[in-house]
Protein backbone atom coordinates (compact mmCIF):
# COMPACT_ATOMS: atom_id res chain seq x y z
CA UNK A 1 0.00 0.00 0.00
CA UNK A 2 1.11 3.58 -0.58
CA UNK A 3 -0.01 7.07 0.38
CA UNK A 4 -1.69 7.82 -2.95
CA UNK A 5 -5.03 6.74 -4.38
CA UNK A 6 -3.56 5.53 -7.68
CA UNK A 7 -0.34 4.38 -9.30
CA UNK A 8 1.34 6.76 -11.75
CA UNK A 9 2.00 3.76 -14.02
CA UNK A 10 -1.29 2.96 -15.70
CA UNK A 11 -0.80 -0.47 -17.27
CA UNK A 12 1.78 -3.04 -18.39
CA UNK A 13 2.80 -1.19 -21.61
CA UNK A 14 3.45 1.94 -19.54
CA UNK A 15 5.34 -0.18 -17.00
CA UNK A 16 7.63 -1.70 -19.61
CA UNK A 17 8.25 1.62 -21.39
CA UNK A 18 8.97 3.50 -18.16
CA UNK A 19 11.34 0.84 -16.82
CA UNK A 20 13.21 0.75 -20.11
CA UNK A 21 13.82 4.50 -19.85
CA UNK A 22 14.72 4.53 -16.16
CA UNK A 23 17.21 1.67 -16.57
CA UNK A 24 18.81 2.98 -19.78
CA UNK A 25 22.42 4.17 -19.59
CA UNK A 26 21.17 7.43 -21.10
CA UNK A 27 17.49 7.99 -20.18
CA UNK A 28 17.07 10.81 -22.72
CA UNK A 29 18.24 8.60 -25.58
CA UNK A 30 16.17 5.77 -24.13
CA UNK A 31 13.04 7.91 -24.28
CA UNK A 32 13.88 9.16 -27.77
CA UNK A 33 14.22 5.59 -29.07
CA UNK A 34 10.70 4.62 -28.03
CA UNK A 35 7.68 4.59 -30.37
CA UNK A 36 5.57 7.74 -30.11
CA UNK A 37 2.81 6.10 -28.09
CA UNK A 38 5.32 4.76 -25.57
CA UNK A 39 6.89 8.22 -25.29
CA UNK A 40 3.48 9.56 -24.28
CA UNK A 41 3.07 6.74 -21.76
CA UNK A 42 6.43 7.54 -20.12
CA UNK A 43 5.81 11.30 -20.04
CA UNK A 44 2.38 10.78 -18.48
CA UNK A 45 3.79 8.37 -15.91
CA UNK A 46 6.61 10.70 -14.89
CA UNK A 47 4.22 13.66 -14.67
CA UNK A 48 1.82 11.75 -12.39
CA UNK A 49 4.74 10.55 -10.26
CA UNK A 50 5.97 14.12 -9.85
CA UNK A 51 2.50 15.27 -8.79
CA UNK A 52 2.32 12.52 -6.17
CA UNK A 53 5.80 13.39 -4.90
CA UNK A 54 4.60 16.92 -4.11
CA UNK A 55 2.24 15.78 -1.36
CA UNK A 56 2.57 17.32 2.09
CA UNK A 57 5.10 15.31 4.09
CA UNK A 58 3.68 13.80 7.30
CA UNK A 59 4.89 11.06 9.66
CA UNK A 60 4.17 7.55 8.38
CA UNK A 61 1.74 6.85 11.23
CA UNK A 62 -0.41 9.84 10.25
CA UNK A 63 -0.67 9.05 6.54
CA UNK A 64 -3.56 7.35 4.80
CA UNK A 65 -2.72 4.39 2.55
CA UNK A 66 -4.36 2.76 -0.48
CA UNK A 67 -3.69 -0.50 -2.31
CA UNK A 68 -3.89 1.51 -5.61
CA UNK A 69 -4.54 -1.75 -7.51
CA UNK A 70 -7.55 -4.09 -7.33
CA UNK A 71 -7.94 -7.54 -5.80
CA UNK A 72 -10.57 -10.22 -6.05
CA UNK A 73 -12.87 -10.44 -3.04
CA UNK A 74 -14.65 -13.73 -3.29
CA UNK A 75 -15.81 -15.26 -6.57
CA UNK A 76 -17.50 -12.15 -8.01
CA UNK A 77 -16.48 -8.93 -6.22
CA UNK A 78 -13.42 -6.75 -6.88
CA UNK A 79 -12.04 -4.37 -4.25
CA UNK A 80 -9.27 -1.96 -3.38
CA UNK A 81 -8.02 -1.59 0.20
CA UNK A 82 -7.38 1.47 2.32
CA UNK A 83 -5.86 2.06 5.77
CA UNK A 84 -7.12 5.27 7.39
CA UNK A 85 -5.09 6.61 10.35
CA UNK A 86 -6.76 7.43 13.65
CA UNK A 87 -6.91 11.18 14.19
CA UNK A 88 -5.02 10.89 17.48
CA UNK A 89 -2.06 8.82 16.23
CA UNK A 90 0.94 10.25 18.11
CA UNK A 91 3.89 11.77 16.27
CA UNK A 92 6.55 14.39 16.71
CA UNK A 93 7.41 17.07 14.13
CA UNK A 94 9.68 15.75 11.39
CA UNK A 95 13.30 16.86 11.17
CA UNK A 96 13.24 18.53 7.77
CA UNK A 97 17.01 18.39 7.31
CA UNK A 98 17.16 14.67 8.09
CA UNK A 99 16.95 12.50 4.93
CA UNK A 100 15.81 9.59 7.13
CA UNK A 101 13.37 11.71 9.10
CA UNK A 102 10.30 9.61 8.27
CA UNK A 103 12.03 6.36 9.17
CA UNK A 104 13.55 7.76 12.35
CA UNK A 105 10.22 9.16 13.55
CA UNK A 106 8.42 5.86 13.03
CA UNK A 107 11.15 3.95 14.89
CA UNK A 108 11.02 6.52 17.71
CA UNK A 109 7.25 6.08 17.92
CA UNK A 110 7.54 2.28 18.18
CA UNK A 111 10.25 2.50 20.83
CA UNK A 112 9.10 5.38 22.99
CA UNK A 113 5.40 6.19 22.80
CA UNK A 114 3.03 4.52 25.26
CA UNK A 115 0.11 4.70 22.82
CA UNK A 116 0.55 2.90 19.48
CA UNK A 117 -0.94 4.23 16.25
CA UNK A 118 -3.95 2.57 14.71
CA UNK A 119 -5.73 2.48 11.36
CA UNK A 120 -9.22 1.65 10.17
CA UNK A 121 -8.89 -0.93 7.40
CA UNK A 122 -11.51 -0.67 4.66
CA UNK A 123 -12.71 -2.24 1.43
CA UNK A 124 -13.77 -0.23 -1.62
CA UNK A 125 -15.99 -2.29 -3.90
CA UNK A 126 -15.88 -1.81 -7.66
CA UNK A 127 -19.35 -0.73 -8.80
CA UNK A 128 -19.24 -0.12 -12.55
CA UNK A 129 -22.92 0.88 -12.58
CA UNK A 130 -22.17 3.93 -10.38
CA UNK A 131 -18.54 4.81 -11.10
CA UNK A 132 -17.68 7.38 -13.77
CA UNK A 133 -14.56 8.62 -15.57
CA UNK A 134 -14.84 12.08 -17.17
CA UNK A 135 -18.58 11.85 -16.60
CA UNK A 136 -19.01 8.53 -18.42
CA UNK A 137 -19.64 5.04 -17.14
CA UNK A 138 -17.05 2.42 -18.07
CA UNK A 139 -17.13 -1.36 -18.05
CA UNK A 140 -15.62 -3.42 -15.26
CA UNK A 141 -12.42 -4.21 -17.16
CA UNK A 142 -11.64 -0.47 -17.50
CA UNK A 143 -11.56 -0.03 -13.72
CA UNK A 144 -9.46 -3.16 -13.26
CA UNK A 145 -6.91 -2.55 -15.99
CA UNK A 146 -6.15 1.18 -15.53
CA UNK A 147 -4.15 1.63 -12.33
CA UNK A 148 -3.81 5.42 -12.67
CA UNK A 149 -7.59 5.97 -12.70
CA UNK A 150 -9.05 6.81 -9.29
CA UNK A 151 -12.09 5.06 -7.84
CA UNK A 152 -13.93 8.07 -6.41
CA UNK A 153 -15.15 7.43 -2.89
CA UNK A 154 -18.28 9.48 -3.60
CA UNK A 155 -19.23 6.72 -6.06
CA UNK A 156 -17.55 3.72 -4.44
CA UNK A 157 -17.38 4.30 -0.66
CA UNK A 158 -14.87 2.61 1.61
CA UNK A 159 -16.38 0.20 4.14
CA UNK A 160 -14.40 -0.29 7.35
CA UNK A 161 -14.04 -3.98 8.20
CA UNK A 162 -11.14 -4.08 10.68
CA UNK A 163 -8.74 -2.06 12.78
CA UNK A 164 -4.96 -2.35 12.66
CA UNK A 165 -2.69 -1.33 15.53
CA UNK A 166 1.10 -1.05 15.42
CA UNK A 167 3.00 -3.23 17.86
CA UNK A 168 5.32 -1.50 20.29
CA UNK A 169 9.05 -2.17 19.88
CA UNK A 170 8.42 -4.13 16.66
CA UNK A 171 11.15 -2.43 14.62
CA UNK A 172 13.05 -5.00 12.51
CA UNK A 173 16.83 -5.04 12.36
CA UNK A 174 18.42 -4.09 9.05
CA UNK A 175 19.26 -7.72 8.32
CA UNK A 176 15.72 -8.87 9.08
CA UNK A 177 14.33 -6.13 6.87
CA UNK A 178 16.59 -7.06 3.97
CA UNK A 179 15.66 -10.74 4.15
CA UNK A 180 11.91 -10.20 4.41
CA UNK A 181 9.83 -9.99 1.26
CA UNK A 182 6.18 -9.83 0.30
CA UNK A 183 4.75 -12.01 -2.46
CA UNK A 184 1.12 -10.93 -2.53
CA UNK A 185 0.40 -12.77 -5.79
CA UNK A 186 2.27 -15.97 -4.99
CA UNK A 187 0.68 -16.30 -1.56
CA UNK A 188 -2.85 -15.29 -2.55
CA UNK A 189 -5.86 -17.56 -2.60
CA UNK A 190 -7.92 -17.65 -5.83
CA UNK A 191 -10.63 -15.48 -4.20
CA UNK A 192 -8.15 -12.80 -3.08
CA UNK A 193 -5.61 -12.67 -5.91
CA UNK A 194 -4.45 -9.26 -7.22
CA UNK A 195 -5.76 -8.58 -10.72
CA UNK A 196 -5.21 -6.13 -13.56
CA UNK A 197 -2.45 -5.30 -16.00
CA UNK A 198 -0.06 -3.77 -13.49
CA UNK A 199 -0.37 -6.71 -11.10
CA UNK A 200 0.38 -9.16 -13.90
CA UNK A 201 3.44 -7.18 -14.96
CA UNK A 202 4.94 -6.29 -11.62
CA UNK A 203 4.70 -9.78 -10.13
CA UNK A 204 7.27 -11.05 -12.63
CA UNK A 205 9.47 -8.04 -11.92
CA UNK A 206 9.20 -8.48 -8.15
CA UNK A 207 10.07 -12.18 -8.33
CA UNK A 208 13.06 -11.53 -10.61
CA UNK A 209 14.28 -8.71 -8.36
CA UNK A 210 13.97 -10.86 -5.23
CA UNK A 211 15.79 -13.79 -6.84
CA UNK A 212 18.61 -11.52 -7.99
CA UNK A 213 18.90 -9.96 -4.52
CA UNK A 214 19.05 -13.34 -2.84
CA UNK A 215 21.71 -14.58 -5.29
CA UNK A 216 23.95 -11.70 -4.24
CA UNK A 217 23.93 -13.09 -0.70
CA UNK A 218 23.22 -16.84 -0.78
CA UNK A 219 23.54 -17.05 3.01
CA UNK A 220 20.45 -14.98 3.63
CA UNK A 221 17.53 -16.64 5.28
CA UNK A 222 14.47 -15.89 3.23
CA UNK A 223 11.26 -15.16 5.07
CA UNK A 224 8.11 -14.69 3.09
CA UNK A 225 5.17 -12.62 4.24
CA UNK A 226 1.82 -11.68 2.77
Amino acid sequence: MQNATTLPINDSPAFVATISVLTASNPILGLWSLPFRDKLRVIRTLALAEMQARQTIKPYQQLRYWSTVPFRHGPTDVVKFSAIPFTDNPARPLQRNNPKGLQDELIRHLKEDSKMSGFDFGLQFLDADRMTYWGKRRDTSFWIENASVEWKESEAPVHTVARLTLVAKSHLSQHAGETTYFDVTGNAMPDSVPIGSINRARWRGEVASREARMRLDPGREQSAAG
